[in-house]
């Protein structure tokens, strides 16, 4: 009756994996830190493409104020020879 029992645990016991095979596996410790690497990339990414997109808002605001500035420039310079043609007029 032992031998019988023997067999059947041997073979039920012939595809679970040994210690060995067990090795190859990932670690608790192993799976936490590659998500914590994973997010880390992902919070890395977010934040490079949050940081370009803000540096291109902020180059876009500068050259809008640079043309208006511009602008108010060439504006006074007009209304200063327009006043200048209207002096010699009168």
């Amino acid at each position: 009756m032992s031998q019988l029992t023997k067999e059947y645990f041997d073979e039920a016991l012939k595809g679970l994996a040994t210690k060995e095979d067990l090795e190859n596996f990932a670690t608790k410790d192993d799976v936490q830190n590659a998500v914590k690497e994973g997010v880390e990339d992902v919070a890395r990414i977010i934040n490079t493409a949050f940081q370009e997109h803000q540096d291109n808002f902020l180059q876009e605001q500068f050259d809008r104020l640079y043309e208006q500035q511009s602008f108010a420039i060439q504006f006074q310079s007009l209304t200063k020879r327009v006043e200048e043609l209207e002096k010699h007029k009168a």
